[in-house]
């Protein structure tokens, strides 16, 4: 279980595509707007803290998606 999540993608130049605090509602190449992404390279970043992990704080992993 999470005690915290967010998701963020980020278009090739920095502009934000998506965010989201709901695990449950993954990115699925829509901008904020609802409307189809173009075809390209994007970069995601997940923030999450787990009540498991022992008091370590935010954790971040990233990447990107083609």
């Amino acid at each position: 279980m999470l005690k915290s999540y967010s998701l963020i993608v980020y278009d090739r130049w920095g502009k934000k595509m998506y965010e989201t605090t709901d695990i449950m509602k993954p990115w699925e190449g829509k901008t904020l707007g609802g409307h189809d992404c173009p075809d390209g390279t994007y970069y995601w970043i997940v923030n999450y803290q787990s009540h498991c992990n022992n008091g370590e704080g935010v954790k971040k992993i990233k990447g990107f998606v083609q």
